[in-house]
């Protein structure tokens, strides 16, 4: 009989796995023994079961199709087969069931040896008939996605194969496994402490509310009607594929934009699947009771399915009803479940978040694009949620970064304006009470309890301001003054997973003002991407890199990251980084060279996609060490505290505008005016008491091999990364931010009123800050004329252009010096795209599709909207 499983670890985890594996082979002792298969194997191996064998057990099936009108005869076939897909070794056959399409067998318990060649065990369903049986249905299970000693109870989707004549196969059925492999080693799982489980349970109660406020504003603010469905959900295990089966029953309450009674259709769209329902003539409310199915991915268990209710038209294409989302992580599993939810018209928000109604990766997805290259995103200043660990307790678990329920009032009331200026005073109150952050009794406690630890903290001397926080939110935002650490009884940290970069703050109202990567990801989930060949490194973007990898192990994991993706996926990695996730790239690059060589760099990253980067940072960020930036939460923070903020965030002068010489050549060869006069904008820090924004500068920035090293302490930023294939992707021809009048009242800065923008030709004036527009020269655009081989000089309108309305362009632009020494190097440069928008750009992201997928093709043709030639890079 099979001897305990080898194992090195000997931890109580392990000896009560190994306890329950004996347990469960006692049991079965007996009947095994038995067993016609087993008894040949006693026969032929010296009364000595082999070391690798598998145990499956068929159980049941259900929702099988129909061959024989409304039922069928089903049975079961077993085997083995090779790295061709062929069979290997002999079939078992299991006893058939008389007309039913939901089938339960019994003692079909059976062992299998698989030879060295065999990949894994195919189950296939047939209807048993007289003549020729009729097949019902196939599914594979590699071995390699079967965990080793362990019982596997799962219920696996049947497919069809390519030589099937029926295009409409279904059903699941119901296997138990246990592959024993003696050799194979158990993995020791990580406990959760009692801390993290509380943690972590509070985290997804509250991300499972944020949905539901969500759904229920759009519903009460765009109503369309109903639908009714039901489904019954088997989620994924592990590597093992999962099944949704969905009936749509009905809608009621349909309207459409016209007078006449629409021509309704259900359309569902999952991943790269699309299926549809037949079209009900002249009714507002359809009756369907039509059922669909779809296999779910590993790793794709936070996806969702778009239910569309269309409106045919003859002569055009249809029009949408309503929709609603089904999200896989909401549904109860295994058991049947009705639903009826409202539905939603389409509206503006979605344009807002350049979605549209046909969002590009369905629309590709629906041409036959599907994933090819694995991604991995990292995302820039401010584009990662960050959640409460430790500090006010009604707040842990739930995100400080970006949360309009913490902001208050004013903020909210801004945000109301802008969304819902025509839905009416009584819709205004009932989301006022939804969003608005009152100053409860807990908080005050809070705030007093938490005093004398900030007392104890200097907010002085080297900041410069004298800032006392009676903000619960800003106590939880801030740092101390290295830059590095939380104030005493505050523990923030990054969001983790997708949900961390995708809206900062989810929800009808907020999700179009705080969307960072959620249009692109979603875009990429549509086309089949999933958290296999999809990642996001979210980070602490208030921390310089240093920080990061010395508190978070941050580029430790990021690495690890890309490893998994190259094995998971067996392909080189595409990463896409945004605004400062480039100068994250940049430093992880120089890291990794040093930590791991140019050779590991080479094998696993296939391209870097650097979407608006600040190569040489940004003159903004000037202004936040200045006057701060409130980050348009005017009514949250004071000046005095947006400034304080900046000053004590690391990360910060990781941004400060750097290769002084190339921003000198522009008719502004400054970042600071005072009094008419151009400052050099660090000795003007000292003057106004930033001094410990200059300290960090020096020891996070100057003194770090990977961010310095070199004149002013960025040569490691500035030259060329070591990369082969870098495409760089930016907006243009927007008013950016470029340099700013001052005068002081002490050492205190303000912006200089009396300044007039005569005094600056080619720039904007406004309220003390100087844009550059798209009419301002860029002694930039000649060099690289001239680098490129060009005769002559461009024409003079082809010399003004300007930035993406956050980083200027000769930041922007000057990946293009690197010409030379990046084997494969492109830069697209989209006109009026704007910094944040440019990764929810359709131009972008139909560019990216194009080139990390592959077209199999559905008998028509994609049409690019954007024209020309798409991007191409070796492997």
């Amino acid at each position: 009989w099979p001897k305990v499983p080898k194992t090195t670890k000997q931890g109580p985890k392990t000896q009560r796995k190994l306890t329950a594996f004996l347990d469960f082979i006692n049991q079965r002792r007996e009947r095994l023994a038995t067993d016609q298969t087993l008894h040949q194997f006693l026969q032929t191996s010296s009364s000595v079961v082999p070391d690798d064998y598998v145990w499956i057990c068929v159980n049941k099936g259900r929702n099988l199709t129909p061959k024989d009108g409304k039922d069928s005869d089903p049975f079961v076939k077993i085997s083995c087969y090779d790295s061709n897909h062929k069979s290997v070794g002999s079939v078992l056959q299991s006893e058939t069931k008389k007309d039913t399409i939901n089938p339960t067998w019994e003692n079909e318990e059976h062992i299998i040896a698989p030879s060295s060649a065999a990949e894994g065990i195919s189950v296939s369903v047939w209807d048993k008939d007289m003549s020729r049986n009729d097949f019902m249905g196939r599914f594979n299970i590699p071995l390699r996605d079967v965990p080793c000693n362990k019982v596997v109870n799962h219920w696996f989707g049947v497919h069809q194969t390519e030589n099937s004549l029926s295009r409409l196969l279904h059903g699941e059925i119901h296997v138990s496994l246990l592959h024993v492999d003696s050799s194979a080693d158990e993995d020791e799982d990580e406990e959760e402490t009692e801390q993290e489980k509380k943690l972590n349970l509070k985290r997804a109660q509250m991300r499972k509310e944020e949905r539901k406020i969500m759904r229920e504003d759009e519903e009460d603010l765009f109503p369309a009607g109903e639908i009714t469905y039901k489904y019954l959900y088997n989620p994924p295990r592990g590597a093992l594929e999962g099944y949704l089966t969905i009936k749509i029953i009905k809608c009621s309450g349909l309207v459409t934009s016209n007078e006449k009674l629409p021509d309704p259709f259900v359309r569902l769209s999952f991943c790269n699947m699309v299926s549809s329902s037949d079209t009900k003539k002249d009714t507002a409310s359809p009756v369907f009771n039509e059922t669909f199915y779809f296999f779910v991915a590993p790793h794709a268990e936070s996806h969702k399915v778009h239910l569309d209710v269309m409106d045919q038209n003859v002569t055009k294409a249809a029009n949408m009803c309503g929709e609603t989302l089904i999200r896989l992580g909401d549904l109860q599993p295994n058991i049947w479940t009705d639903v009826t939810r409202k539905l939603i018209a389409p509206h503006e928000l979605e344009l807002d978040l350049h979605l549209g109604k046909q969002p590009i990766g369905r629309v590709m997805a629906n041409e036959g694009f599907v994933p090819n290259l694995p991604v991995l995103i990292v995302p820039g200043f401010g584009s990662s949620g960050l959640e409460v660990v430790e500090g006010y307790e009604d707040w842990e678990g739930t995100r400080v970064w970006l949360s309009i329920r913490h902001i208050g009032r004013g903020t909210v009331s801004k945000i109301r304006r802008k969304v819902l200026k025509d839905a009416g005073a009584g819709m205004l109150d009932k989301f006022q009470s939804k969003f608005m952050a009152r100053t409860t009794e807990h908080a005050q406690e809070f705030l007093d309890r938490t005093k004398e630890g900030r007392d104890g903290c200097s907010k002085d001397g080297a900041v410069g301001l004298d800032i006392d926080w009676d903000n619960v939110w800003g106590i939880h935002m801030a740092l101390q003054e290295d830059g590095l650490s939380d104030p005493p009884g505050v523990k923030v940290r990054s969001v983790k997973g997708d949900e961390a970069v995708t809206y900062l703050d989810p929800g009808m109202l907020t999700s179009f003002v705080s969307y960072v990567m959620g249009p692109l990801v979603e875009n990429l989930q549509s086309l089949g991407y999933t958290s296999k060949n999809l990642k996001t490194m979210p980070y602490d973007w208030r921390v310089c890199p240093e920080g990061l990898e010395n508190r978070d192990q941050y580029f430790t994991r990021l690495k690890a990251a890309f490893d998994t993706l190259k094995k998971d996926n067996g392909k080189k990695v595409v990463v896409v980084a945004h605004s400062m996730g480039n100068n994250m790239m940049q430093y992880f690059l120089n890291w990794a060279e040093d930590k791991h060589g140019r050779d590991w760099i080479d094998d696993t990253i296939h391209t870097w996609v650097a979407v608006g980067p600040p190569w040489l940072g940004a003159p903004k960020t000037v202004r936040c060490i200045c006057t701060g930036d409130r980050f348009g939460m005017d009514m949250l923070m004071g000046q005095g505290d947006a400034t304080y903020f900046a000053r004590v965030i690391s990360s910060v002068p990781f941004l400060w505008p750097k290769k002084m010489d190339l921003y000198a050549k522009n008719p502004l060869g400054s970042f600071i005016y005072e009094d008419g006069e151009a400052r050099d904008f660090k000795e003007f820090f000292h003057e106004i008491g930033a001094d410990c924004s200059l300290a960090m500068n020096d020891k996070y920035y100057g003194e770090n091999p990977y961010a310095g090293g070199g004149d002013e302490g960025t040569d490691a930023l500035l030259k060329a990364p070591p990369i082969n294939n870098l495409w760089a992707i930016y907006g243009i021809n927007l008013d950016t931010e470029y340099a700013f009048t001052y005068t002081k009242e002490g050492q205190t800065a303000v912006f200089d009123k009396n300044a007039k923008g005569s005094q600056y030709p080619g720039y904007r004036l406004k309220n003390g800050i100087l844009y550059e527009t798209g009419s301002t020269p860029q002694p930039v655009i000649e060099r690289y004329w001239k680098e490129e081989g060009n005769e002559g000089a461009p024409d003079g309108d082809d010399l003004k252009r300007s930035g993406d309305g956050t980083v200027p362009y000769v930041s922007l632009s000057y990946c293009k010096q690197w010409k030379d020494d990046i084997p494969n190097l492109q830069v697209d440069e989209i006109d009026n795209a704007e910094h944040r928008a440019t990764v929810a750009n359709k131009q972008f992201m139909e560019k990216l599709f194009t080139f990390i997928c592959d077209n199999v093709g559905t008998g028509t043709t994609f049409k690019s909207s954007t024209g020309g030639t798409h991007t191409t890079f070796g492997t």
